[in-house]
């Protein structure tokens, strides 16, 4: 265990790390092969870049502990998941005002923000460590246009128990409920965090109109678009949305399809229609929306 440590200890080191991950890339891009074990075992430690289809930088800070950004280096911004990341940069292309709830470190709040300069992009993430990093990335791009509040989001203005895992590095998962929590109690932490609805943060912020969501917060989905229902019915945007549970794709069913949104699975073939909205093995991604995401036509409730 200890040599473990310290061999580590040694892959980390800045100088290190740097010749043993870029040497790496290299020889698989040229070669062609998978990277998919060398992700997983050989964390890339320090600034990450990646460059975007309108030329600029997308720029992410790591210290070998965020997962993220560690995918962006073997991978590209586009290899981050796929079925659903150069989508939602296209829509971001045309979106004044995006929301990005569950922002982690802000993967999705700097492609937004960097997609279109002139909108507006609004994060929420209530964990404290990927809140930092998610401030550090935002600085790091020198992103004038987003607005990061530290608070978790739901059906009701107040306070609640949120729930993560205690490790070094930042964690992948947290969440408001506990029961999604489970299997971690070894290693689980909880703390009290503001919650908020969006309709009343978003009032605040006199933003009436929101065209663009990415939503992910590991099963308290369907609480979220609860608690932002005004502006939902006053301007249906377009929701990118993680699905973990059965149940959370019937409530969501139930509050969006009389607000004429149609439900899209976001897998490899791009987004297909369902009438279903229900966990797919492999694909948790889905994209709700009342235009089709591809030729941006209206469609019939």
């Amino acid at each position: 265990m200890h040599l473990r440590s310290v061999l580590k200890a040694i892959r980390g080191a800045p100088p290190t790390n740097w010749a043993l991950t870029h040497g790496a890339r290299a020889t698989l891009r040229a070669t062609g092969r998978s990277h998919d074990g060398l992700v997983r075992h050989l964390p890339h430690s320090g600034r990450v870049r990646t460059r975007l289809p309108n030329g600029t930088w997308a720029r992410f800070q790591s210290r070998g502990d965020d997962g993220i950004a560690n995918d962006v280096f073997w991978r590209e911004w586009h290899g981050v998941e796929p079925e659903q990341t150069v989508l939602f940069y296209e829509l971001a292309r045309q979106a004044r005002v995006t929301v990005d709830v569950g922002a982690h470190v802000g993967f999705y709040t700097v492609l937004a923000a960097l997609a279109n300069p002139a909108g507006r992009v609004y994060a929420i993430e209530p964990h404290p460590a990927a809140f930092a990093r998610l401030e550090q990335n935002v600085a790091l791009n020198g992103l004038s246009n987003v607005r990061a509040f530290q608070t978790a989001a739901a059906d009701d203005d107040a306070e609640a128990e949120f729930f993560h895992v205690v490790t070094t590095g930042i964690p992948s998962s947290s969440s408001l409920s506990r029961e999604f929590m489970t299997g971690f109690e070894e290693d689980l932490q909880t703390s009290t965090v503001p919650v908020v609805r969006l309709d009343t943060l978003l009032a605040a912020e006199e933003i009436s109109s929101v065209d663009l969501v990415k939503l992910d917060t590991e099963t308290t989905e369907p609480a979220v678009l609860a608690g932002m229902v005004d502006v939902l019915a006053n301007s249906h945007p377009a929701i990118f949305c993680e699905l973990l549970l059965e149940g959370d794709g019937e409530a969501i069913v139930r509050l969006l399809e009389p607000l004429g949104y149609r439900f899209f699975l976001l897998g490899p073939d791009g987004p297909q229609e369902r009438s279903r909205v229900e966990p797919v093995a492999d694909w948790r991604n889905w994209l709700f929306a009342s235009v089709d995401p591809l030729t941006g036509r209206t469609l019939n409730s």
